[in-house]
């Protein structure tokens, strides 16, 4: 009872953050902020979105507080849920035996639903038990400080990935 309990209390925790989240338009992505973002920090995910979208590296730099790390974990979190999300629903779609032309109307639906372009086999292959392989954000710092406030910064926003966060002998001995 106490384990339902603290899922229940979780689980209204992330509803209050995610309504209190300040929605984002991004390349047509909606990316929910903790708070209204500064204009650098759109121009920020603006950036960093495009580049993904295009399966490039990017390197993106602005000056000490001006909000990098947390325009870079919303961003990269929305568009993992998306992504992941459209994924999903492409893999059921093409095992749901409906024809060609209806698949297509409601990818197409689907995508205006999600704000994002399901493609053709995007997702594809990869993953246990015939999912989607999934995409992985591995974020590194020079110091373990650094880590730690990055984590902070997600604890912010609504977003709840898995992670884990690795650190040298010197932190966990």
């Amino acid at each position: 009872q106490f384990e339902q309990q603290h899922q229940l209390d979780a689980a209204g925790k992330a509803k209050k953050k995610r309504d209190s989240s300040i929605k984002v338009d991004i390349e047509g992505l909606e990316v929910l902020f903790p708070r209204q973002p500064y204009p650098q920090q759109v121009q920020y995910m603006q950036s960093l979105l495009a580049s993904v979208k295009r399966s490039e590296n990017a390197l993106l730099e602005s000056p000490t507080g001006t909000g990098k790390t947390l325009s870079l974990l919303t961003a990269l979190c929305a568009w993992l849920e998306v992504t992941r999300a459209s994924s999903h629903a492409q893999l059921i779609l093409e095992n749901s035996g409906v024809d060609d032309q209806e698949r297509k109307r409601l990818m197409e639906s689907l995508s205006g639903a999600i704000g994002h372009a399901v493609k053709e086999g995007e997702g594809e292959g990869g993953g246990a038990g015939g999912l989607p392989s999934s995409h992985k954000v591995i974020f590194m710092s020079r110091t373990h400080t650094q880590l730690m406030q990055a984590v902070e910064q997600l604890k912010t926003t609504c977003y709840e990935p898995k992670m884990a966060v690795l650190a040298s002998r010197e932190h966990t001995c």
